[in-house]
């Protein structure tokens, strides 16, 4: 069973800074930023990480309601990512 608090005590939006950052069609993204969310705890041989990115134009707030009954986050370290430029 799970708990808004449990859920709900690690929403805060993080943001990872990636440098530079070269798309597919070779432009290069200066200072780029990508925002997420995670929720558990990643354990000492960070093999129990999910990695569940949002969908084009989606945010991880969106799905933070719903965090705690997709994955067991008192067994799997769930990472929610925003979609490029939209954090």
């Amino acid at each position: 069973m799970f708990f808004a608090t449990q859920i709900y005590a690690q929403n805060t939006l993080k943001i990872a800074s990636m440098g530079q950052f070269k798309t597919q069609g070779g432009k290069t993204i200066q200072n780029c930023k990508l925002g997420y969310r995670t929720f558990g705890q990643l354990n000492a041989e960070k093999s129990n990480a999910i990695l569940f990115p949002t969908w084009f134009g989606g945010k991880s707030e969106n799905l933070i309601g719903n965090a705690g009954t997709m994955v067991d986050t008192t067994k799997f370290y769930l990472i929610l990512v925003d979609a490029l430029g939209n954090g």
